[in-house]
């Protein structure tokens, strides 16, 4: 699972289409979602409505980009 926000702190989540977790998500489109930072003692958490996102759209191919440059390092 890859993630990214942008600058509206919308979140971007990239994950398999044969995994549970799409599958839940698709079935489901109510998340939260609990990130833990296991090197410094904090947490992000996040509640809302997922949406797909139609790949080869300017938005998709910007959100796909921002994902392989951040964990690219």
């Amino acid at each position: 699972m890859f993630f990214t926000l942008d600058k509206n702190l919308n979140f971007y989540l990239l994950t398999k289409s044969n995994t549970q977790k799409y599958l839940n998500i698709s079935n489901n489109r109510k998340i939260a979602l609990t990130f833990l930072d296991p090197l410094h003692p904090k947490t992000a958490q996040l509640q809302g409505l997922a949406e797909e996102m139609p790949q080869n759209t300017q938005d998709y191919v910007k959100a796909l980009n921002e994902i392989s440059e951040k964990n690219a390092k």
